[in-house]
């Protein structure tokens, strides 16, 4: 159920893409920045559950990536998603002390990109992200879409889904890894079969930043986390932030 503290509003990127946003707002100093992966939305079910059970302890934002939702566009599987997040990144800055960022799977490469580059978040976390858009194990994700269409994937979310047609020049978050400065949580799952827990790790092996690395036990994908494991990966996720927060 969505919190009656939350505010749905638009932000436009700096290539003319407008953003639907849910802004929980609870009255905290920081905020932490949801990035969801492919097929997923602000609206999803578990999002708004993960949205809300952090909203115990901060305020938090969540979006839909370009292509998805009510956000315009058409994704680019990391080919210019980054412009997306700095966008939110920006408008959080303004109102906030300290902005987190938690990214699950291709959110979390996005995260990366983002972080690589910009000096916008003071703390990261990301769940199942990718060594690279090639590492993905495309035909997993189709197997596990026809698995679980109702327990994961609803239809109302999957029907906005606008890919774009044109392959797009991709960074490797394997490459530009190492040039994140702030602290860093990678979080896997051992189950996992569209990513798998070794390129998640290879990425934590190759940053240089303050990190740190969690495998989740009989865990899969990305947002599986959430009702695999909700209440761990929540605690999990307040304690890394709370480090910062006091």
């Amino acid at each position: 159920m969505m919190t009656k503290n939350c505010e749905e509003l638009y932000l436009k990127t700096s290539d003319g893409v407008k953003l639907a946003v849910n802004h929980f707002k609870t009255g905290q100093q920081q905020v932490i920045i949801i990035a969801n992966g492919w097929t997923m939305s602000k609206d999803s079910i578990f999002v708004k559950e993960m949205s809300n059970s952090l909203a115990k302890s901060f305020d938090v934002i969540s979006f839909d990536f370009r292509g998805h939702g009510k956000s315009s566009g058409v994704y680019t599987f990391t080919g210019k998603e980054s412009e997306d997040l700095k966008s939110v990144v920006n408008y959080a800055k303004k109102l906030y002390k300290k902005v987190y960022l938690i990214g699950f799977s291709l959110g979390g490469a996005i995260s990366i990109l983002y972080t690589a580059i910009e000096r916008g978040i003071d703390r990261l976390i990301v769940v199942s992200a990718p060594h690279s858009f090639g590492k993905i194990k495309h035909f997993m994700w189709v197997k596990d879409f026809l698995e679980n269409p109702f327990k994961k994937y609803e239809f109302r979310v999957c029907r906005t889904l606008r890919p774009s047609p044109i392959v797009q020049k991709k960074i490797k978050p394997i490459d530009v890894v190492d040039r994140i400065c702030v602290p860093t949580l990678f979080i896997a799952g051992d189950l996992d079969t569209i990513i798998h827990s070794d390129d998640t790790e290879s990425l934590f092996h190759k940053a240089t930043c303050e990190k740190k690395f969690e495998l989740f036990q009989n865990c899969n994908h990305g947002e599986d986390l959430i009702y695999q494991e909700k209440e761990k990966l929540v605690n999990t996720c307040v304690k890394w932030f709370c480090e910062e927060k006091n």
